[in-house]
């Protein structure tokens, strides 16, 4: 049970830390990877320049459509 919660705390900060870091309708790729200057795993944000939005686009507007979501969050 103990893994199952510190799980869901670990999603709980990185949502928040993704609701405060990211802008609506930006092209954003999040990584987890091993850094070897800090000696472990971290996350990384990276915002998608717009030349590569394009290629770089998992969920696009038109498969959200299809799938009749419309998610918009209010503060």
């Amino acid at each position: 049970m103990k893994k199952k919660e510190d799980i869901l705390c670990f999603l709980y900060r990185v949502l928040c830390f993704l609701r405060e870091n990211v802008q609506q309708d930006g092209i954003y790729l999040l990584s987890r990877r091993y850094d070897s200057k800090i000696g472990k795993r971290d996350l990384y944000l990276y915002k998608v320049a717009d030349k590569h939005e394009q290629e770089l686009t998992f969920v696009t507007t038109d498969l959200l459509e299809q799938l009749n979501f419309n998610f918009r969050y209010k503060k």
